[in-house]
């Protein structure tokens, strides 16, 4: 596979300007000051030139985050699609580009959808308001036959792990197909049948030997894939590690072993804006300084990071928790008419990056403790995708006995009541409630001023708590 970036200065204008003036993506038009108050819709446009064996190439468009939806036109001609949210999307060009120059249209409006239900990302909360091309934006460009991505999960209890391939093909047909892989210092191959469209193939690969990724000992892999397929070779290469985040009873398990998770809340918060955040040196120097702070876990509130973000943090060894970006929206808003792009934004979330061994966990949303009613829908979803990192439908301000089968833990955070607290019916809140499940307190430390000494029996038995060396 091969990439070719588009990032750099695009035409830009607002709709109903007579003129495109230069703007860089990826980038905030909000972030310019010719356009810091604009709200509305506005056009970017690039021309770039493809070879003829380009041109007859599988040709997607993956960009990172538009934001908030999007259309696109390839030569003039509109192509049909459904792009909205932070989450990276692809369009299939195969077929609309051409050899020589192409001119890529895309209009994007920054609002929110009046008939959508409301949602508070973060992205909506910050100084730094989003709008536009936000994310790394690029042609990918395969062969008919090619590797999408790979999944590298580690099954302890059968003693192997996993290379997940995720494949697609442009033939009618099934056709015989070949695969080899180097990893670090092994290689690996097989052969097998590839069926036309999308589909996976799995190759076990024995833990004897094999380094597990850590905070302690972020360990990551190179490494190079070949497919041959219908006379044509397709090459994916990258890097991952190999690591096991589960829950067993009420403890977090590392790969086999229980531990803790001290963490830290990540609400974006980047001074320098969305050129600091796309910057892998910057990214490194900042989970360096948490990594210094002692932390090993970062909590994403309501938003998910950036792809250069994800790799500083596999080269780190913080586990991360992203989230979809829905958040503190009243059930009655949310129906099966509704849920698709949260649905479509979740999937894409899961399948572009379940590879990086510091996600730890996925998490379907913030603050939605009075339900979501396709929790369990998100909750298949993610098990489908990736059945072996713990999933919970979303975190929030509820005590864990209101923890259902679509969260494998409990994340709460009841800050906002710790000025009267204990009383009334939430006066065992900072109990143990036994769900049975492991439990991440955040957005608090649990530290109050009682005006009477006699309630401090009440905080007895905190339900977080380390254990001793």
């Amino acid at each position: 596979m091969r990439y070719l970036s588009l990032s750099g200065l695009w035409d830009f204008r607002t709709v109903g300007a007579a003129e495109f003036v230069p703007l860089s993506v990826p980038g905030s038009w909000r972030e310019d000051d010719r356009f810091a108050d604009f709200d509305g819709r506005a056009e970017y446009r690039r021309v770039f030139t493809l070879t003829s064996d380009e041109a007859a190439a599988h040709v997607e468009l993956r960009a990172d985050t538009v934001f908030r939806r999007a259309e696109f036109w390839m030569n003039g001609t509109a192509i049909p699609c459904e792009f909205t949210g932070s989450a990276p999307r692809r369009l299939d060009l195969t077929g609309h580009v051409r050899a020589g120059e192409n001119e890529l249209l895309i209009r994007i409006d920054s609002r929110r959808d009046p008939d959508a239900p409301p949602n508070a990302p973060v992205f909506d909360l910050l100084p730094l308001k989003f709008a536009g091309l936000c994310g790394e934006i690029r042609l990918e460009l395969a062969a008919k036959c090619f590797i999408r991505s790979l999944y590298t999960p580690i099954l302890p209890e059968k003693d192997e792990a996993l290379l997940v391939f995720a494949l697609h093909s442009d033939l009618t047909a099934p056709t015989g197909a070949e695969l080899s892989i180097d990893l670090g210092n092994t290689h690996l191959g097989c052969g097998f049948t590839l069926s036309p469209g999308e589909s996976e193939i799995s190759l076990p690969i024995h833990l004897d030997g094999l380094r597990f990724w850590s905070p302690e000992d972020p360990f990551l892999y190179d490494f190079s894939a070949g497919l041959q397929a219908d006379g044509n070779t397709d090459v994916f290469s990258g890097r991952t590690g190999f690591k096991r985040l589960e829950c067993r009873g009420t403890e977090f398990y590392l790969n086999g072993r229980p531990t803790y998770l001290l963490g830290y809340g990540d609400d974006f918060v980047h001074p320098g804006g969305l050129a600091d955040v796309h910057d892998p040196d910057y990214c490194r120097r900042a989970l360096a300084r948490a990594k210094e702070y002692g932390f090993n876990y970062a909590r994403h509130h309501s938003h998910l990071p950036f792809e250069s973000f994800l790799a500083a943090a596999d080269e780190a060894g913080i586990l991360l928790q992203p989230e979809l970006a829905l958040a503190n929206v009243p059930r009655e808003l949310l129906n099966d008419e509704n849920k698709a792009p949260f649905l479509a934004e979740w999937q894409s979330m899961i399948r572009e990056f379940r590879h990086h061994p510091s996600i730890g966990m996925w998490c379907g949303g913030n603050e939605m403790e009075w339900g979501v009613p396709f929790e369990d829908e998100l909750y298949r979803m993610a098990k489908k995708m990736d059945p072996y990192r713990p999933v919970t439908a979303t975190n929030g301000n509820f005590m864990a006995c209101d923890v259902t089968a679509a969260q494998d833990f409990a994340s709460v955070c009841p800050s906002e009541y710790t000025d009267y607290l204990p009383y009334g019916e939430l006066s065992d809140m900072f109990l143990h409630d036994f769900c049975g499940k492991p439990q991440i307190e955040h957005e608090m430390g649990n530290y109050t001023t009682l005006p009477d000494v006699d309630l401090l029996q009440k905080y007895k038995n905190p339900r977080i708590c380390p254990k001793p060396p």
